[in-house]
């Protein structure tokens, strides 16, 4: 970042550039920037990580949301409703049974590995209701 604009930066600003990235899709881009805040070492938060999954969910993949809950639970940073909304819209972009695999993974309680009824009722429903239209 210092670089190109001047400044070291600091979470906020990194989190600025990832949501200009992930607004066009930019999935290489979002991982590049998360990977220089921990090179810089500042820590992403879990707005950092939502955004890199937005971008993953722009292009419909649904593997790389994954990847980034996978990522991001590593580093003791918890998804929350949005970070699993935006994952879950990776999963009905992306489409077809895989996907629902993807989305009944994302949809796991991490901690007893039982499924998050409520989370997974929400895909569901989505999923039906994004079909209907």
């Amino acid at each position: 970042m210092k670089s190109v604009w001047g400044t070291d930066g600091n979470v906020i600003t990194f989190n600025i550039a990832l949501k200009r990235l992930a607004k066009t899709g930019n999935e290489a881009a979002c991982e590049g920037i998360i990977l220089s805040m921990l090179q810089n070492q500042i820590e992403p938060t879990v707005v950092s990580y939502t955004t890199a999954i937005g971008a993953a969910a722009n292009v419909g993949d649904y593997k790389m949301a994954s990847e980034w809950i996978r990522r991001m639970r590593m580093r003791h940073c918890y998804p929350n409703y949005h970070t699993y909304n935006c994952a879950l819209a990776a999963c009905l972009k992306g489409g077809g049974v895989e996907g629902v695999k993807a989305g009944v993974e994302i949809a796991k309680v991490r901690e007893t590995g039982r499924l998050d009824f409520v989370l997974f009722c929400g895909f569901l429903f989505t999923r039906v209701t994004y079909k209907l239209r």
